[in-house]
């Protein structure tokens, strides 16, 4: 909030102010260290209020979920792992159609913007938890069915692209990556008490 000011009732970041910390899709081919060490800094740091309420919302509803079932260290790997993955996924997209295949105003906009907030990683986490789930593709549509309807009525802009690449990297790397914990959540919490 201290970098931020008001814009009619909604609060914007000040991107002056933290333009170091913010990631933009051109810096994978022209200053890759700073991509790299934005997408450490970059979830700390939301456009606005709605997307600040938007990812508290997200963490709250699957992040502390997320955390309960497979520890904080598996979920900041997955967080910033994710974040890292939907970044560059969807940066080495947006190289390859912008603007030679596609130069219209929608990818110039992306390809213009700076990205920050913690979004990505949350859909990453949505994704590690319908990897452990019974039935993983039916949350997964859910959660494909969410976004679309925010994609819809909100957003209209590449974030699309970053949350759904998290969303199936989270998925993959607790799928096929990360070994499910020892003991089921519920049988831990029985012992511990």
């Amino acid at each position: 909030m201290p970098l931020s000011y008001d814009d009619g009732g909604k609060y914007k970041i000040d991107e002056d102010r933290v333009g170091a910390y913010v990631f933009r899709v051109p810096d994978l081919s022209e200053d890759l260290p700073h991509a790299v060490v934005s997408l450490l800094t970059a979830p700390f740091l939301n456009h606005d209020s709605v997307q600040l309420v938007y990812v508290t919302l997200l963490v709250l509803l699957f992040g502390a979920v997320f955390e309960a079932r497979e520890g904080a260290r598996r979920t900041v790997l997955v967080f910033f792992g994710t974040t890292f993955a939907a970044a560059v996924s969807g940066g080495i997209l947006l190289h390859l159609l912008y603007p030679e295949v596609w130069g219209g105003q929608f990818l110039e906009t992306a390809w213009t913007r700076t990205w920050s907030g913690g979004s990505a990683g949350c859909f990453g986490l949505m994704g590690g938890l319908a990897a452990r789930a019974r039935r993983p593709w039916l949350l997964l549509g859910i959660f494909s069915l969410w976004e679309l309807s925010v994609l819809y009525w909100n957003l209209r802009s590449y974030t699309t692209v970053f949350h759904m690449a998290a969303l199936l990297a989270g998925y993959l790397a607790v799928r096929y990556l990360i070994p499910p914990t020892r003991q089921p959540y519920a049988r831990r919490n029985a012992s511990s008490g």
